[in-house]
Parts: structure tokens; C-alpha cells; sequence
């Protein structure tokens, strides 16, 4: 890896916006790596935001180190996932992963973690890591990590974000970010209520932006709007409305998708599945966010896809996204003749749709 002396900001035009980060703060990183000092002379340090919070951005810094310390200013407008990289004459050595220094167990150190505007503190726990896949060190400071890890949904043990919790911790965005990545698990009065216990700052967030945005669309949903605002192109400049592409069956699966959405072109053939399982019953229809016409046609000529496949394109680009607050792909809906969603929230799986037909519905075919 060769050194940079400066910061790469890598912009993603996310599908959506919301406001600027204007009251970005401060945090720190400081770094006491000495025992280990002869085996790096540099770090990388990765910062990832999240888009589903407005923040695409990107920033990597390579920082000189010396005699195994080395210290680090930076600027996130609310959170960002960050590693570290250690560096010996412009190779990468290891990675470090860091663990709260208040916890004994041997276990718990993380690759990723997360950070804020804060103060952290790290140094090293076992010097010798020769061998190990990465180095283990001890931190102090890491407060939005802390709580991250508590409610992470992808951790086994994970916990679920309640307000005695929020009461807790008003001013913590990892606290905040929880109860989105949560909500599918959270009925919508009560999320409605669980954000208003942040604190004001919070409340201009990009991370509470999403949580409304994503109220509005259950809103919609469950008052089967979804019917009466649909009107949608395919490739071909056809026009069809709701009752054109529920083609007399029961029940419409939509499909957020784009072109440039690898998990959601993968996924396709667990759609072909579920038409050929359920396409006597089932009408799929794949609504594009793309913003570019070509690409999204393209696309549609190289999945070979049988099924409805609209966006608001080329007239308008970003129509579908923001008529439905839509700023996440994969993600599905199953509608009735009505409009009305038949799970109560929004997925990202197939295997909840199909678990919905075999389980609910006692479709066997």
C-alpha cells in the first residue's frame, strides 16, 4: 500500500438527502502502541458513513507514527465505522481490533467499531500478536461503540432499544441509529414515541430524518395509498397503474431495486423462485430507483426478468425513491388488491416473503 499524506473523501450521491452537517464536532484518537513499536511506521485509518443517514462519505488518512504512538484529529457529522491499518515500509502488517478496557473476558474485540465526536484512548493489550490476525488492543473513550455493540441487530446476543434505554442515553446517536435498524421488530406508535426523548440536537440528525421518513411510509401503507399514487413506466414508455400490474391475482410483490445494487441483482433468482412457486397468486413488481435510464435498462435486458419491471424514468429520476421514501435497496412489499401491506413492516428478505406464503397463507405449491 503506498502512503498518501492526505485524505480521500470518496462521494457516493446517495438516492436522497437531508440536511447539511452543520454541527459537526470534534473527536480524537490517541494511540500508545509502544510495545509493538518496531513493527509499524505508519496506519491507515478507514471512516465509513452510513447513507442511510445522508452521510456517503468515505475518508482514509494514512498518520506517521512515532516510536509506536501517534495521534489522530477528525470530524463525523454524526457516526462512522472505522478500522485501522498498521503500516512497515509501505506494506500493510495488520489490522487492530479494540475492546472496551472495562471488560475482562478474552473475547469481544472488534475489527470495525464504531465512532463519534469523542475522545479515545487506545493501547496495546497482548504485545506479542506475531501470529495473530490482527492486533489486540484496549480502549477507552469509544462511548457510541459501546452502546452500538449493545443493540447491534447482527450480534446474537443483541438487546432491543426501549425507552428506559433512550432515557438513558438522549444524546447518543448509535442509540438513535438502533431504533431504525431495529424497526422492524418496533411497533410504529412506539418508535413514533421513542424519538421524541432525544435531545434536540438529534433531532436535526440524518439518522432521525430516516426513522421519519420511514414512519411516513408505513403511514402510506397502512392507509393503501400505495394503490391510488401508482403510476409507473416500464423500458418501453408503457404506463401501468396498480390494478394493471395486479393482473387479477391476489397479491403484489414490489421490488426496490437498481441496477448497481449487487445483493439486489443476486437476489433476483430468489424472485424467479417465488414466481414459479406462487405466480398464479402473485404479481412481482420491480420499481427501479436508478437515476439513469440507460443503466436501469440495460440491466432489465440482461437479468432476462418476466415480471413488471417500472420506474418514473426517463422523465423523472428520482419520482420512485421520494414517492415512497424509499432509500434502501433490496427491499420488499406485499400488497392485497387494496394497496394495504400484508406484513406489517417493510423486509429486506426474500425468505420473509416466502415464509409469509408457506406459514400464513398454507400455499403448498
Amino acid at each position: 500500500m503506498k502512503i498518501k499524506n492526505i485524505v480521500i473523501l470518496i462521494l457516493i450521491l446517495p438516492f436522497f438527502s437531508f440536511k447539511s452537517f452543520a454541527n459537526k464536532r470534534e473527536g480524537k484518537i490517541t494511540a500508545d502502541l509502544s510495545p509493538i513499536k518496531n513493527y509499524f511506521d505508519h496506519v491507515v485509518i478507514k471512516m465509513t458513513g452510513y447513507a442511510e443517514f445522508g452521510d456517503s462519505v468515505e475518508t482514509i488518512d494514512t498518520i506517521k507514527a512515532i516510536g509506536g504512538k501517534f495521534e489522530y484529529h477528525f470530524s463525523v457529522p454524526e457516526t462512522r465505522m472505522t478500522t485501522i491499518v498498521l503500516l512497515k515500509n509501505n506494506e500493510e502488517i495488520t489490522d487492530l481490533a479494540v475492546k472496551d478496557a472495562a471488560l475482562s473476558e478474552e473475547y469481544g474485540y472488534d475489527g470495525e467499531f464504531l465512532v463519534g465526536n469523542e475522545d479515545i484512548k487506545l493501547s496495546c493489550t497482548y504485545p506479542e500478536w506475531l501470529g495473530m490476525p490482527y492486533v489486540q488492543v484496549s480502549s477507552i473513550g469509544l462511548k457510541e461503540h459501546k452502546l452500538y455493540s449493545w443493540l447491534n441487530t447482527h450480534d446474537l446476543n443483541y438487546h432491543y432499544v426501549n425507552k428506559d434505554f433512550i432515557k438513558k442515553h438522549p444524546d447518543s446517536y448509535s442509540v438513535l441509529q438502533a431504533v431504525y435498524f431495529q424497526r422492524g421488530s418496533l411497533q410504529t406508535d412506539d418508535i413514533a414515541s421513542m424519538i421524541e426523548l432525544f435531545s434536540d440536537e438529534l433531532k436535526n440528525s440524518g439518522s432521525y430524518a430516516a426513522i421519519k421518513k420511514y414512519l411516513s411510509k408505513i403511514k402510506m401503507l397502512q392507509k393503501g395509498e400505495f394503490a391510488t399514487s401508482f403510476n409507473w413506466f416500464d423500458v418501453n414508455g408503457v404506463a401501468y397503474d396498480f390494478k394493471s400490474v395486479l393482473n387479477g391475482k391476489k397479491y403484489v410483490l414490489v421490488v426496490f431495486w437498481s441496477s448497481d445494487c449487487e445483493s439486489c441483482r443476486y437476489e433476483i433468482k430468489f424472485a424467479k423462485n417465488i414466481e414459479q412457486r406462487y405466480g398464479d397468486k402473485v404479481s412481482i413488481v420491480y420499481l427501479s430507483i436508478d437515476t439513469d435510464f440507460q443503466k436501469w435498462k440495460q440491466a432489465v435486458e440482461e437479468e432476462k426478468m418476466t415480471w413488471y419491471n417500472l420506474s418514473g424514468l426517463p422523465n423523472s429520476k428520482k419520482t420512485v425513491a421520494e414517492n415512497y421514501y424509499t432509500d434502501y435497496a433490496p427491499e420488499f412489499l406485499l400488497l392485497d388488491t387494496e394497496g394495504k401491506s400484508l406484513i406489517p413492516n417493510s423486509c429486506h428478505l426474500f425468505f420473509e416473503i416466502d415464509s409469509f406464503f408457506k406459514n400464513e397463507l398454507n400455499l403448498s405449491k
